[in-house]
């Protein structure tokens, strides 16, 4: 039961498009770029009374990256090559680096010397803290006192976790398959592994980010300096679908991608076919989080003021829903086989760390499925059969502690491995 008034305080930043011509320069990219192939400009670019430095320009894939260096509160900024109509693009930013990344996607390469546009400069403000006083007049309605035994729906406890670190791999009885991990090599990518689930024989698949498997285990898509690919496994094909993006899901019957490019969601063929973006409801991120049954509709998280909302949308008739929000910082979620199950991480009150959550789509029926106290990262990976969720735990010592669990019967085991699952394939 809420006391009324009570005090709500709150922080974070605030975004801003600051108001300018556009500005406009030339750039050379000869009469046959291709993919990796990098220029140093060191270029100033005056725009709103600023001036950033366009320090390179990249060929990635079908398209090019533009980065630029300004002052720390340069959040990001546009970028089109006039006379051409990009298919896709996307950008990057880290809040104080004063860094912004653009990318542009499009079908054929632009070639030669192209004009370049920059406009809408984004900054933020600097980090705001307050406190509001919410008065209520009236009648509050009455609020059932917490259910006791809501902590025995806890699968793992910390006292059981901190126990697994000292044990051998255990994976649970009846679990079967690959984990697909990535390393940390020291390149531009990490390694990405495919091994088993007590973490003998791996398998060297691509040095890239954002892995994603088949279904059918026999492709994997993955992004790199030059785009997203999809690659046979047995190193038989690998395909450049001309475009970058992350968060990569298959459909159900392996035929489509559904990806971000953080302002946009996308679908294409795993054959690099008929690429879509997707008109939804405006939002300032997108994060894809699966496909519901039958392939004819999907969830994803969209970032609306202080959390990321989970909605679904029809790809056929254009319905869409919204449903709750969940509060992480890239709006991570993972959708069961089923399509009956989201698992998430969201704040919690008892800490100031993630808790892992299980819920419906719909946000019904939600539970904490383990301790809040264990250190969780965000990504996690569901097992074929979807009896099993694999999360990664944070040690002390900076390395991985992958641990599977049944989140209907709580029966848990430790995987063998000490690096960052990123799927379990069949």
């Amino acid at each position: 039961q809420l006391d009324m008034p009570g005090d709500i305080t709150f922080e974070g930043i605030t975004l801003s498009s600051l108001d300018s011509d556009p500005v406009d320069s030339t750039f050379d990219a000869g009469a046959d770029p291709r993919p990796g192939q990098e220029w140093t400009l060191d270029l100033p670019i005056e725009i709103a009374g600023r001036t950033l430095m366009l320090e390179n320009v990249r060929v990635s894939s079908r398209g090019y990256q533009f980065n630029l260096h300004g002052d720390p509160d340069v959040m990001g900024i546009a970028v089109e090559i006039l006379g051409y109509t990009p298919q896709g693009g996307g950008s990057g930013m880290q809040y104080g680096s004063g860094l912004a990344s653009t990318s542009l996607g499009f079908a054929e390469l632009p070639t030669g010397e192209l004009a370049v546009r920059f406009s809408q400069l984004a900054v933020a403000s600097d980090p705001i803290r307050g406190t509001l006083t919410w008065a209520y007049e009236g009648e509050l309605p009455e609020v059932a006192d917490a259910d006791p035994s809501a902590s025995d729906s806890i699968c793992v406890t910390y006292e059981e976790w901190r126990t697994m670190q000292d044990s051998p791999a255990n994976p649970p009885s009846g679990a079967d398959g690959h984990l697909l991990t990535s390393i940390d090599e020291g390149g531009n990518h990490p390694g990405i592994y495919q091994v088993e689930l007590d973490g003998a024989n791996p398998q060297w698949l691509a040095n890239a980010g954002w892995p994603s498997m088949s279904h059918d285990g026999r492709y994997l898509a993955f992004s790199d300096a030059e785009g997203l690919h999809v690659m046979a496994v047995d190193g038989s094909e690998d395909r450049l679908l001309g475009i970058d993006g992350h968060n990569i899901i298959w459909s159900a019957d392996d035929t489509q991608l559904l990806f971000s490019t953080t302002f946009a969601l996308h679908i294409i063929g795993a054959d690099g076919s008929d690429m879509q973006a997707l008109s939804l409801p405006a939002a300032q991120v997108y994060t894809p989080v699966g496909w519901l049954p039958g392939g004819h509709a999907i969830v994803y998280a969209a970032l609306n003021g202080a959390g990321f909302e989970v909605r679904t949308y029809d790809l056929e008739t254009g319905e869409a829903a919204t449903y709750f929000s969940i509060n992480n910082k890239a709006g991570l979620a993972k959708l069961s086989p089923d399509g009956e199950w989201l698992v998430f991480a969201d704040r919690t009150e008892e800490t100031a760390t993630y808790g892992v959550f299980l819920s419906r789509v719909d946000g019904s029926e939600r539970r904490l499925l383990i301790a809040p106290e264990i250190p969780a990262g965000l990504r996690f990976s569901w097992s074929p059969s979807g009896e099993y969720l694999a999360l990664n735990t944070s040690l002390d010592g900076g390395d991985w502690m992958t641990f599977a669990v049944d989140p209907t019967s709580c029966a848990f085991g430790r995987l063998g491995v000490d690096t960052l699952v990123e799927g379990w394939t069949p």
